[in-house]
């Protein structure tokens, strides 16, 4: 159970977050598709290095317990430094959290499977691994729902208190806009100003319900895995 909620909270919090921040760097902060693609690398560069300096150096000194308790934490730390400081709708300040996140992935990246097996016994190692599979793309999916809907009503609540009165532009096509990326306010100055506050303001609110879902998970991890099933490697061999 705490390695599922781990694989969930993973997929739910991170993964969707590699299709919502490049479309937040084009609409946001207004880049070009490819240079969005290139300000993913602090996340994307920890997911791949990360777990080879775990397997060099961590799996025999940390139990699964704790590498997936730390990972989790660390994405939701990234996820909150991005959240306070997205509307500032500047790169370089979301950079720290954007690492943090990297790093965090890179924990669970392969640990999650491998706590998995350790609950599980070898002929049922294909149930599990199914199940890991499953919780991943299921996650994705979740993710994209909920954060949209997030991202839409909290766009809906700034637009709705925010339009003149006397604004030629009615309130849900705007939001529409907004929500689909569309912040150029309709070549009006006041409206391009609220599409960005609100914009910025959508993107917060889905970045600290992610880093409370990542915390909650945590939680979860350190309470329900073993610590004695997912020690470390050195520990088993001295037990055995």
């Amino acid at each position: 159970l705490g390695a599922t909620a781990s694989g969930l909270a993973f997929a739910v919090c991170l993964l969707t977050m590699l299709s919502y921040l490049p479309m937040f760097f084009q609409s946001g902060l207004g880049f070009a598709p490819q240079q969005a693609g290139l300000l993913m690398l602090p996340i994307a560069i920890p997911l791949f290095v990360v777990p080879r300096l775990v397997a060099a150096h961590l799996t025999h000194r940390l139990s699964g317990r704790t590498l997936l308790t730390i990972g989790l934490s660390l994405i939701a730390a990234g996820l909150a430094w991005v959240g306070l400081e997205i509307p500032q709708l500047h790169y370089l300040a979301l950079l720290p959290g954007l690492l943090l996140m990297g790093i965090g992935a890179g924990l669970l990246n392969g640990e999650t499977a491998k706590v998995s097996m350790s609950a599980i016994p070898p002929e049922r190692a294909g149930m599990a691994s199914g199940i890991s599979g499953t919780l991943r793309f299921s996650g994705i999916v979740i993710g994209f729902a909920v954060f949209g809907a997030i991202l839409f009503a909290r766009i809906g609540e700034r637009v709705t208190a925010g339009l003149p009165t006397a604004s030629e532009v009615d309130a849900p096509t705007l939001i529409h806009a907004i929500g689909t990326g569309n912040l150029s306010g309709f070549n009006a100055p006041a409206l391009h100003e609220l599409a960005l506050n609100s914009f910025g303001a959508g993107y917060q609110s889905v970045m600290y319900v992610a880093a409370c879902f990542a915390l909650v998970a945590a939680v979860l991890a350190w309470t329900l895995i073993s610590s004695a099933d997912t020690a470390a490697a050195d520990h088993r061999v001295r037990a055995s």
